[in-house]
């Protein structure tokens, strides 16, 4: 058994470090000769069609994952070797959102940076989906029903990007602007069973 609350201060060092390096491509080409209001204007424009929309799906892809797996692990003291091991099979994938952010960024206008970004999406979810059933495992906290749908939605979105991607990779990465209907999603669903 491991202390629960070492492996959440992990996972929560583990988030920030990650959302916060997203932000560090965010620069304007080391090339960019910046002299004048229109220069500045059309250098941040650049920025705001790509770098930006990646930075700004990732932070929040990543908010929400951290969002789940933060509830997970219940009211108990320790949490045992599977949940350590998918933990961390979680994490992983979340260190990698970074490097797929940056790629789908710089090479907004080339379908395979959408596909490695969607790829990390669906393997970061895959591994939080079964962290989420060991957890209930462990101790079920009612939670698994929740998650499993944002889960589902996460992987849904990556794969519409894919094949929207084979349109228009630029296109693609709104795709994501689809998870955030998880919270109406939730609500919808909470509804049908109240």
């Amino acid at each position: 058994m491991i202390a629960k609350a070492r492996l959440e201060t992990l996972t929560d060092g583990i988030f920030a470090v990650a959302m916060t390096l997203l932000v560090l491509d965010l620069r304007f080409p080391a090339d960019a000769e910046i002299r004048t209001d229109q220069e500045l204007l059309s250098a941040i424009g650049g920025l705001l069609s790509g770098p930006f929309i990646a930075y700004l799906v990732s932070f929040f892809v990543i908010g929400m994952r951290w969002r789940t797996v933060s509830r997970l692990g219940g009211t108990r003291a320790h949490v045992g070797e599977s949940f350590v091991r998918w933990s961390f099979v979680h994490l992983f994938f979340i260190t990698l959102m970074p490097f797929s952010t940056m790629a789908v960024g710089r090479y907004v206008d080339l379908a395979p940076a959408v596909w490695l970004y969607a790829a990390n999406t669906i393997l970061a979810a895959a591994a939080a989906y079964r962290l989420v059933r060991v957890s209930e495992a462990e101790e079920d906290t009612g939670q698994a029903s929740e998650a499993n749908l944002a889960m589902a939605i996460l992987i849904a979105v990556a794969l519409a990007s894919i094949a929207i991607s084979l349109l228009s990779p630029r296109l693609a990465m709104w795709t994501y602007v689809l998870v955030f209907l998880v919270p109406a999603a939730r609500r919808w669903r909470t509804g049908l069973a109240g």
